[in-house]
């Protein structure tokens, strides 16, 4: 037996068998009266981990930027609501319930009181205003959008992130509500936790859960339906799909009544850039701490190690670079992250920091840093080569170039 689902509003249980089986000999059983087949859903991407070694005062807390786009900060500000009294659950893959901007405790009076992401919780409910400890302190402090909410938490991924047994296993689960287990073990998972959150009287129930389907008569689909109807709110993300086609949504956001959230992505995207010695532009994605550079600035650039091993600076530089720009490679088998490599090349003088090879970097709380591609990060090695007093020109300019959706 996997999961037995006892609710007011659904009855149901899911089962494996390893033999051989006809759907029509499950569908006989007495009292089944539906199947749904499971499927395979991913978990969310990790991100990069960083410790934060600057950090802004109480009295430069700022409602961040996605605040001021919905309308969030004014709620804080003119209605002086903070979501107290609500029961909000998240249903993802568990929460740092000791994280001190979560409350740092489970159960009764705590923030995370009841039910079974982490950054999902932040966004929702995070109080990050009085954070010191040197592992969790932000950079910025900052409140979530409900801090005074109650959070619930149902853990249906692992810690694979994706919520699944290894291996192949082609067995079919049984019961009032039959499921079908195709190839990995999820979604009576999920489902089960869409009824217990109900049951926890949880108001609203958010998950950033999806799988490409294009009906909403699945277990899950039925759940929030039901869920919803009883007069639960229920924000779904829309997924991630669209390479699968025009319109394409997931389920459960595609069900009735859920609220699904998606976004878009412009045709175009404003780039700052540098400018090389022969006058073509390399563009760079400024670092979350410092950022890039706020003005003009004219430097050569130190390549820490022209034929780089993993973990390229995080010793600090191999090389003198005050007054310069430095240069590091990343490779997914480093040892630190972006902000201790940059912050050592701070400590020793350099008045810039570049990582190649990657995508975005935290970077350096003291100097500006930035990220580029690793084509770019070659051209950048192969000209200093051949030059080390090259010079380099770091601005602040945006420039609009053509991007591709993903």
């Amino acid at each position: 037996m996997r999961q037995v689902i006892s609710s007011s509003l659904f009855t149901g249980a899911s089962f494996s068998v390893n033999t051989d089986h006809s759907i029509e000999a499950i569908k006989s059983i007495p009292g089944a009266i539906a199947i749904y087949p499971i499927y395979f859903v991913p978990g969310p991407e990790s991100f990069e981990n960083y410790m934060p070694t600057g950090r802004k005062s109480n009295n430069q807390i700022d409602s961040i930027i996605a605040h001021k786009l919905t309308g969030v900060d004014q709620v804080h500000k003119e209605l002086k609501n903070f979501g107290k009294g609500v029961r909000i659950a998240i249903i993802d893959s568990g929460i740092d319930y000791y994280h001190p901007a979560l409350g740092g405790c489970f159960g009764p009076d705590c923030k995370v009181a009841f039910g079974y992401g982490t950054h999902v919780a932040g966004i929702l409910a995070a109080n990050a205003t009085e954070v010191l400890q040197t592992d969790y302190s932000p950079i910025e402090p900052f409140l979530g959008v409900a801090p005074q909410a109650t959070i619930g938490s149902y853990r249906v991924f692992g810690c694979s992130g994706n919520g699944t047994t290894t291996g192949r296993d082609e067995s079919i689960s049984i019961g009032i509500i039959v499921f079908i287990l195709c190839m990995h073990i999820v979604l009576d998972l999920i489902t089960a936790a869409i009824y217990r959150a109900f049951e926890d009287k949880a108001d609203i129930i958010t998950m950033s859960i999806g799988s490409v389907g294009g009906y909403a008569e699945g277990s899950i689909g039925i759940a929030v339906q039901r869920v919803s109807e009883a007069g639960v709110y229920v924000i779904s993300s829309m997924g991630n799909e669209g390479r699968e086609g025009l319109q394409t949504g997931a389920t459960p956001a595609i069900a009735k009544d859920v609220i699904a959230v998606a976004s878009v992505d412009n045709s175009y995207e404003a780039k700052l850039y540098l400018i090389v010695p022969n006058g073509e532009k390399i563009f760079y994605k400024s670092g979350v701490a410092y950022g890039g550079w706020r003005s003009t600035v004219n430097s050569t650039i130190v390549v820490n190690d022209p034929q780089p091993t993993a973990s390229d600076g995080c010793s600090g530089p191999s090389k003198p670079v005050s007054g310069a720009v430095v240069l590091y490679a990343f490779s997914t088998t480093d040892t630190c992250d972006s902000s201790v490599r940059c912050n050592k090349a701070a400590a020793e003088g350099a008045i810039g920091c570049l990582l190649y090879n990657i995508s975005s970097i935290i970077g350096s709380s003291i100097i500006p840093s930035g990220s580029i591609s690793l084509d770019d990060g070659w051209s950048i090695i192969t000209m200093v080569t051949e030059n080390p007093s090259a010079m380099f020109t770091f601005t602040n300019l945006l420039e609009l170039i053509p991007t591709v959706s993903e």
